[in-house]
């Protein structure tokens, strides 16, 4: 749900609370990074290290920031999660890390299986969070964008309404490449301001949209994935997420006219 990162060619003010400086004390050096939809990324060289400050902007549809914090926090135990230093509601600190210009479809077979992995532990985790109302973000989007097709919005409800929210769990929501970093042992999976509790196709579709996953790799997948009682799950859902991408952009440039 976001656009990847890019530069501007005018920077951003950087904000930083005051109480950062008890965290990363005497700041030397702050490097802009680029931005997403709405947030502005710098990093940090400070006395006590390095720093990624994610600079939060106006909220996106759809996005929930005190959701964001909240699972971040506890899911520090995953070392594929950024390791979160300080947040508040004008951003969050992350421990930077040496990245390499890895992209997806560089990725071994062990580290894609690494990485899909990592996605169903994350279905795995228990975390208390309201339940996603699928076709009330979907109406809600509409509104925002009143021009958008009335049919591709109804075939989205009656697609979702058709889902059991027992088989939800946490979903991150926005998997795409710009929202992974590599290093040289690992991943990291950032921007989580999409995670709720909603259906794990939408994070398997991400995957295999980014990945081109294999059948086996789908395979693996598919054993934590609800069965949506239709021929071809994949395919449809593909649609459905695409579909419903188009209206989440329509919907942010119309909040951007509204505003």
């Amino acid at each position: 749900m976001t656009d990847p990162i890019h530069q501007r060619a005018i920077l951003p003010e950087l904000h930083l609370p005051d109480e950062l400086a008890h965290s990363i004390g005497s700041i030397e050096k702050a490097e802009y990074l680029g931005h997403g939809s709405t947030n502005c990324h710098w990093r940090l060289t400070t006395s006590k290290g390095y720093f990624i400050w994610r600079q939060f902007g106006p909220t996106p549809p759809g996005a929930n920031r005190y959701h964001e914090r909240q699972v971040l926090r506890q899911l520090q135990h995953l070392s594929w999660v950024p390791k979160l230093i300080f947040d508040c509601p004008d951003g969050v600190l992350f421990e930077a890390i040496e990245s390499l210009s890895t992209t997806p479809d560089q990725l071994s077979i062990p580290q894609r299986k690494e990485m899909l992995e990592a996605i169903i532990c994350l279905w795995q985790q228990t975390i208390p969070l309201e339940t996603m109302d699928y076709p009330e973000l979907i109406s809600h989007y509409a509104t925002l964008a009143p021009a958008f097709s009335h049919t591709q919005v109804k075939w989205l409800i009656q697609q979702a309404e058709q889902w059991d929210s027992h088989d939800f769990c946490l979903i991150h929501q926005d998997i795409h490449a710009g929202n992974l970093v590599f290093s040289k042992d690992s991943f990291l999976l950032i921007d989580w301001e999409y995670v709720v509790l909603g259906n794990p196709w939408i994070d398997a579709i991400a995957l295999d949209r980014m990945l081109n996953l294999s059948a086996s790799e789908k395979s693996l997948l598919a054993c934590h994935l609800p069965d949506l009682n239709m021929t071809s799950p994949w395919q449809t859902m593909h649609q459905w997420l695409e579909t419903l991408d188009q209206l989440w952009y329509a919907a942010h440039q119309g909040q951007a006219v509204l505003k």
